[in-house]
């Protein structure tokens, strides 16, 4: 830096703990080359302490945004509700500056009408929206100025109103498709706040008509407030041609709705 940044001020963290705490955003354009001391001190009447700090790096990278909702190439049925959200992560980082945070919907800006923390952002479609495509574009920064984006579109159409039958829709992957990789990541939607109760069973066959049948995962989860969900699941066995089979069960007051997802080790 040109000039050190001097006197920055150190909080105790509670009364009497003799824990202090200060922060400072290492920006863009720092410079704090190796060696540079960084010295705390604290004085009390006329005594004194001195302690050197850890130096801490530069932070180069950019925060990511994830869990984009509605899903990328969703359709979505009016007049039920219509929640755009995504999670903002920075990382070990200097933390997303929620005064940077933008959402456009089809280019219009929407940010004013929408909730915003450094963590989240949420925007609800007000009703009378119209069949078609919908572009959605977030953009944000971390306090050490690092810019994130992301760009999803989904599609609107008429359906029936959220008070006749629970739906449970399994957005991907597909039924009967061949999956890879160690983790195998199941999203989908019903109501807001319902309950999902989710058993996952994996079938290998071992020699000719002999396998083995492995329950790998049961857990419950709850929709969030635009009705979807998400789970993942990790196979005990890698083989090829394992056959998994997700069944998913909804309930929403006495209203129950099953599914069952069929997928195969690639």
């Amino acid at each position: 830096m040109k000039a050190w940044r001097k006197n920055l001020p150190l909080a105790e963290t509670t009364v009497g703990s003799g824990v202090y705490e200060g922060r400072y955003t290492i920006r863009r354009d720092d410079n704090f080359p190796p060696g540079v001391n960084i010295t705390a001190t604290l004085v009390l009447g006329e005594q004194s302490a001195h302690a050197r700090l850890e130096q801490m790096g530069k932070d180069k990278d950019s925060p990511v945004i994830k869990n984009l909702r509605p899903f990328d190439g969703e359709t979505v049925s009016i007049p039920n509700p219509i929640i755009i959200s995504a999670t903002l992560d920075d990382g070990s980082g200097s933390g997303v500056d929620p005064r940077s945070v933008r959402i456009l919907l089809n280019d219009r800006d929407v940010t004013r009408d929408s909730g915003i923390t450094a963590s989240a952002v949420k925007h609800q479609i007000p009703q009378g929206l119209e069949r078609g495509q919908y572009r959605v574009e977030i953009l944000a920064k971390d306090l050490a100025g690092n810019s994130a984006r992301a760009a999803w579109s989904f599609a609107v159409q008429p359906g029936e109103s959220t008070d006749r039958l629970l739906p449970l829709d399994i957005y991907g992957p597909a039924n009967n498709n061949e999956v890879s990789g160690n983790k195998i990541e199941v999203r989908g939607r019903s109501w807001p706040n319902t309950n999902i109760d989710v058993e996952v069973e994996a079938s290998t066959s071992i020699v000719g008509p002999f396998g083995v049948k492995q329950n790998i995962l049961k857990k419950s989860l709850q929709t969030d407030s635009g009705g979807y969900f998400d789970f993942a699941f990790e196979p005990l066995i890698k083989q090829r041609g394992t056959r998994y089979e997700a069944t998913l069960k909804a309930t929403h007051g006495d209203q129950t709705k099953e599914q069952t997802l069929i997928l195969f080790q690639r």
